[in-house]
């Protein structure tokens, strides 16, 4: 954070935008990772509705 301090307010707003775009895209490459493991979980759910486990993972 000292580096960001450093910079003039124009760099700082840039570095900022930057960084919450890569944390953005992050979040949606994990959640695209993530979807199709919820709808497996579900499927396996919806097929085996008995089991306690798999709704636990969902």
């Amino acid at each position: 954070m000292a580096s960001l301090r450093s910079l003039t307010p124009t760099e700082q707003v840039a570095v900022v935008s930057r960084l919450g775009f890569s944390r953005m895209q992050a979040c949606l490459v994990s959640s695209l990772l993530l979807l199709p493991i919820v709808i497996y979980s579900t499927v396996i759910t919806l097929e085996i509705p008995g089991t306690k486990l798999v709704k636990g993972i969902v």
